[in-house]
């Protein structure tokens, strides 16, 4: 970083010029104890110990997932926070993007009920004091997340019943989009989940993905088209 925004709109040169190296509160914290895992320390740590709680399973040995469930979580509560609803469009398609990842890869672990409560209260109690405003509008940020994760999880529970029919068989990139569109099924909890089944997926599947996906986005513009006309 060299500069700084002047008073007139302009920049002008820093007195030090320094680096953002992307180190953050929690990865100092982490370094400054010896600990190479921002997640067994400081405001994560007793998220990652709800989870080992909930599921059952050790930390050391899934890591990956339990990390998604605490950071994503963490996320998509002060988006909800915020005033953020989950939705298709803007904010609220990031949010409910965070959201379903979170309860897919929960599945991975074995947590098929639901879990967002206990895991949403944490986060609300550490929080509070930095953040005062998380503590008033509590209710509303665990009603918000847990309407989310109510309907997501019957959808995606079809979704992985479609995907067991192609056990012995190969999946597509048509396939794949159709667990998207039609289930909500992120589509690398689709592959990963089509691995752990034993199910091939066709090479090249991201060009046939990309198809149906454009090919869906003009079915949708079309019929906004047609909407507005009609509307008229």
């Amino acid at each position: 970083m060299q500069y700084r925004r002047s008073d007139d709109g302009g920049f002008e040169p820093l007195e030090r010029c320094n680096v953002d190296f992307g180190g953050g509160l929690e990865r100092i914290a982490a370094a400054s104890k010896g600990v190479p895992d921002i997640y067994t320390v400081g405001v994560l740590s007793p998220l990652i110990q709800i989870l080992e709680e909930l599921s059952g399973r050790r930390y050391s040995d899934e890591p990956e997932p339990m990390r998604i469930l605490a950071d994503h979580l963490r996320g998509a509560f002060f988006l909800a926070a915020d005033g953020v609803r989950p939705s298709n469009k803007e904010q609220g398609y990031v949010m409910r993007r965070l959201l379903r990842r979170t309860i897919a890869t929960a599945r991975t672990i074995g947590m098929h009920d639901e879990f967002f409560a206990p895991v949403i209260a944490e986060i609300g109690f550490i929080y509070r004091d930095a953040y005062p405003e998380v503590e008033a509008r509590g209710p509303e940020i665990l009603a918000t997340l847990l309407r989310e994760e109510q309907t997501f999880r019957r959808t995606l529970d079809g979704g992985f019943r479609a995907l067991q029919r192609f056990q012995g068989a190969t999946i597509t990139g048509q396939d794949i989009f159709m667990l998207s569109d039609t289930f909500g099924f992120p589509r690398e909890i689709a592959l990963e989940e089509a691995h752990k089944l034993g199910i091939a997926v066709v090479a090249g599947w991201e060009a046939a993905f990309d198809v149906s996906l454009r090919r869906q986005q003009a079915r949708s513009r079309n019929s906004s088209k047609l909407g507005a006309r009609s509307g008229a």
